[in-house]
Order: C-alpha cells, then structure tokens, then sequence
C-alpha cells in the first residue's frame, strides 16, 4: 500500500514540473504589448492582395464548375474537367 502512495506522490511532482516552468515570472519586465507582433502596413496589403487574388480563384473555378454542370456533351464535360485539373495541380 505504502509503495503505492510512493509512486502516485512521484508521479504527480513529475507531472507538475513542467507547470513550476511555465510560470511567467521570468517575463516580469515585458508587457503584452511588448511581447505581441504587430504586423506591419506592407504585411496587411499583401494579406488583401492575396485575399483578392484568392477571390479571384474562386470566382474562376465556380464559373468552370457551372460551365460542367451546364453542359450535355461528354467530351465538353471531359474538357473542362482536364482544364481544372490542369490549372489545379500547378504549384
């Protein structure tokens, strides 16, 4: 019984180490507005570029997507499948 008590005590100073650790003492001096990035003015106008760009993308393959629902023809269907895969598998 008492071998039992030994080994859970130990397992739980074990388990709270890794808590003792994270205390943020050690970062006493720096406030939060110190330790978070900010990101820049460039940063967010590439973010909305990209955005824009992605909008764009998407725009492209709904068109391309309706365009195969719309069609009756197999080798019209097959044609705009080849083309999505196509422009899908570019990095």
């Amino acid at each position: 019984m008492s071998r039992k008590i030994i080994t859970v005590s130990a397992l739980a100073l074990m388990l709270s180490i890794p808590l003792a650790n994270a205390d943020e003492a050690h970062h006493a001096g720096q406030s939060n507005a110190q330790t978070q990035q900010v990101p820049s003015e460039m940063s967010t106008m590439d973010m909305q570029g990209r955005m824009q760009e992605m909008h764009q993308h998407m725009q492209t393959m709904q068109n391309q997507m309706q365009a195969i629902r719309e069609t009756d023809d197999p080798a019209e269907r097959e044609r705009c499948c080849a083309s999505i895969s196509r422009r899908c598998s570019r990095p």
